[in-house]
């Protein structure tokens, strides 16, 4: 019995390499698009008389073609063969097998139909025989080909199966009919007896490139006889492409589907997506942080912060290197979550990457980094930098090869600082002056130091609803007046504060934190955030900026924010733009040499 001949919806829209423009099937540097890259492959493995194994994650996604359809692997795959007049029959364990029409009068190779119950094996060999029969120019396409020939081959037929198609990567009759075999993985793996063959040429299908994703969106987003793709206002199609890229186009369609006037996608839902997928792909080599952090609702001060995303932003920068320094307890790690908010774009760091396995760790590391380039645009988090790679050498406690080698890799991937790829690099760091020169120059450094009394209200006002906290009146005079004193709070110490005055105002049958049982709870407040470390940290943080528009009090008069400089800070202020540098590096050098004797 013969397979009926079928017709695979529309035709896939290939277009060959002699009538295509670069205009419509490459992006601006010349690269052609995944359709074009994939139909040039498929034309070279045949020429080189090779068998083709096609992965990767594209394999399941929807390609756009030369002429900007999307179409799916196997029309698109219907279309190349139809371009060629060459037959086409599909097999797969579901749908058994399919002949095609695309040779010349819209004919189908001549196949015989698989039993329902027929083994995978016996219908590919089957269908080898008739192939070789039709002496007829086709393409059999393999689909699924991973739950037969996995690494595990279940049973004889099955490794007899293997051995056949082995056989066809020096089948020179094979060749000579002009028939090829696409064995088509969806994931799971194919054995390695006939993927790592000299004649077998794997094909990788990865994700779409932003211009591919951009003109998906565009044409989703016209859309008629479909559903199309709703975007919020301010989010155009070329911002959807950069803003996607390393998803995939069903991610987009995905988005399409849910899309309505009242609700459209959002740069946050992609972002949301990225970082989903970030998770799946990675393997544990990268962790998700937490986004929801915003700078109007949840992040108190960090005006230098502010100033230079606003200048960013300005400048129509989309990459950014920052360095927070300043001791612990200042806000840097909620900064770097509200900092991919404010880009919308997720905020990723590296997990499981360190194996005392030679080779691993490195391995695991390539494949942290390739997903971060596949996925960008997305902020990378580096917490304590001076400790995972960045610092100077001989202040790291890890020194073995492996350790070396991660360093080495983490230089060459933070790259030129003036690459607009996407990645943006946060890190953190309590001691600046031990991180490497190269480290440094790699960054603008922004000091994140204790908090001025307006700062301190701030940290409360934010916290005191999340507490239950009723705060009643300006508690600003009663702060001002206990850090002009020459104290210090840190974040964590100001929501301490704050809760110490409500159980002080509740004694007292009162339920709101007044100015007045603040200052009753200020006056039992024994603890003190300023040390020796902390004022190591702070200067080393200063001196570590590179312009003084990253000192806070010169970014809030920047900005026009009101700003009392704390005690600590007066023996070096000469005026509002003008610091003692020498005095600060001089005492700099004190508590470096009463930490060293400490530590000894």
């Amino acid at each position: 019995m013969t397979a009926a001949p079928e017709v695979l919806g529309q035709s896939a829209g290939y277009q060959s390499a002699g009538d295509q423009s670069a205009a419509r099937g490459s992006d601006a540097s010349g690269k052609k698009r995944r359709s074009l890259r994939l139909a040039h492959q498929l034309d070279s493995a045949h020429q080189c008389q090779a068998q083709v194994l096609l992965t990767g994650v594209g394999v399941h996604d929807l390609l756009v073609t030369g002429r900007g359809e999307a179409r799916r692997l196997l029309p698109f795959l219907h279309g190349y063969c139809s371009d060629r007049r060459i037959g086409l029959v599909f097999y797969s364990m579901a749908e058994g097998i399919r002949s095609c029409q695309t040779l010349d009068s819209d004919r189908a190779v001549s196949v015989r139909l698989a039993a329902a119950d027929e083994h995978p094996a016996q219908a590919i060999s089957q269908l080898l025989v008739d192939l070789r029969a039709s002496a007829t120019p086709a393409m059999l396409v393999f689909d699924y080909a991973d739950g037969v020939l996995g690494e595990n081959l279940r049973d004889l037929e099955t490794s007899l199966l293997c051995e056949s198609l082995q056989a066809l990567t020096a089948d020179a009759r094979w060749h000579q009919l002009g028939l090829r075999l696409v064995v088509v993985d969806r994931g799971a793996g194919i054995s390695s007896r006939l993927a790592d063959l000299p004649g077998m040429q794997t094909i990788q299908l990865g994700p779409p490139d932003p211009e591919e994703l951009a003109i998906f969106a565009a044409r989703t987003t016209q859309a008629t006889a479909t559903a199309r793709l709703r975007l919020d206002a301010g989010l155009s199609a070329a911002e959807v492409g950069r803003r996607a890229s390393g998803l995939l186009n069903l991610h987009v369609h995905g988005m399409r589907l849910a899309s309505t006037e009242q609700a459209p996608v959002t740069a946050q839902q992609i972002a949301a997506a990225k970082a989903a997928a970030i998770r799946d792909i990675s393997g544990g080599a990268l962790e998700l942080m937490s986004a929801e952090a915003t700078f109007s609702d949840d992040v108190a001060g960090l005006l230098a912060v502010r100033l230079a995303l606003e200048d960013a932003q300005r400048a129509g920068r989309t990459t950014l290197r920052i360095l927070l320094a300043g001791p612990p307890g200042t806000g840097k790690t909620l900064a770097a979550s509200a900092i991919g908010r404010f880009l919308n774009v997720p905020v990723v760091r590296y997990g499981e990457i360190l194996n005392e396995f030679v080779g691993v760790a490195e391995r695991n590391m390539a494949r942290a980094n390739h997903v971060l380039r596949a996925m960008a645009p997305l902020v990378l988090f580096i917490d304590e930098a001076d400790q995972v790679g960045l610092g100077a050498r001989g202040t790291s406690s890890y020194s073995s090869e492996v350790h070396q080698n991660l360093r080495a890799a983490l230089f060459e991937f933070l790259g030129d600082t003036a690459q607009q790829n996407g990645i943006s690099v946060v890190a953190t760091t309590n001691v600046p002056d031990r991180l490497d020169d190269a480290a440094l120059s790699r960054f603008t450094v922004i000091p994140v130091l204790f908090g001025s009394a307006e700062e301190v209200v701030q940290i409360m006002t934010i916290h005191a609803p999340r507490l239950g906290i009723p705060i009643e009146g300006d508690l600003t005079p009663v702060l001002s007046a206990f850090i002009a004193a020459g104290n210090v709070l840190s974040g964590r110490s100001a929501v301490r504060l704050l809760e110490l005055a409500h159980s002080v105002a509740l004694r007292s049958g009162e339920t709101s934190v007044s100015p007045a049982r603040l200052r009753e709870a200020i006056a039992g407040w024994i603890g003190s955030d300023w040390n020796l470390i902390s004022e190591h940290s702070t200067l080393s943080a200063l001196l570590a900026a590179r312009h003084i528009d990253s000192w806070p009090w010169v970014a809030a008069a920047e900005l026009g924010v009101p700003y009392q400089a704390p005690a600590y800070l007066q023996p070096y202020l000469i005026e509002p733009r003008q610091v003692d540098v020498a005095a600060m590096r001089e005492r700099l050098a004190e508590l470096s040499g009463s930490l060293a004797v400490r530590h000894e």
